[in-house]
């Protein structure tokens, strides 16, 4: 917004770094592209530093050809400003601040799509499960894993339901720590891309 204030939201980067942790310990080639979080990453995986949305883009977009499987478990702000204060904006009684779309990066990416496995992340607060096959299908994921704040942002577990085009294929049966979590999910792609 300005030179102090962003938009940002309560995702602490736990989920990422799991499944980069995970993919690491498989024998994987591990790149993170992250945000601020409030953990640090894995040693042993290579991290892109991002500040923006589009930074974030064209980092992902750089590295996209040269993947198996990308997971975005990132929660990629939808909404920026339509312009960025080149000073901080003193206090006043009342401010309004316009807000413009952002690019949706998994759905730039899964138009590009070739012989990549993709999977999204859906973290929704309504109409869950219907939210999530939509996402599935119009940013051409390979699975989408459903996901809830509550359950989800800043804690050390997760409770997950993951959808590919055929419907559900996992389901968390209790809170479980986002480590195991993110093994059972590339088990899943491991099995799609040998299949």
């Amino acid at each position: 917004i300005d030179p102090v204030r962003v938009i940002s939201n309560r995702s602490s980067g736990k989920m990422g770094f799991a499944v980069a942790e995970a993919a690491r310990d498989l024998g994987a080639d591990v790149t993170v592209v992250a945000a601020r979080t409030s953990v640090a990453p894995p040693h042993g995986v290579r991290v892109i530093r991002v500040r923006t949305s589009e930074e974030m883009s064209r980092a992902l977009h750089d590295a996209f050809d040269g993947v198996d499987v990308l997971v975005m478990t990132a929660a990629v702000s939808d909404f920026k400003p339509s312009a960025a204060l080149a000073q901080k904006k003193k206090s006043t009684d009342s401010w309004t601040l316009e807000l413009v779309k952002t690019e949706d990066v998994l759905a730039s990416l899964g138009e590009k799509k070739g012989r990549q496995l993709i999977v999204g992340f859906a973290l929704e607060t309504e109409n869950e499960e219907a939210n999530a096959r939509a996402k599935l299908a119009k940013k051409q994921c390979d699975f989408v894993v459903l996901n809830r704040p509550e359950e989800s942002f800043g804690l050390d577990t997760n409770v997950v339901k993951v959808f590919d085009v055929n419907g559900e294929v996992y389901r968390s049966a209790a809170p479980e720590s986002k480590r195991d979590f993110a093994r059972k999910l590339l088990g899943l792609a491991a099995s799609r891309l040998s299949g």
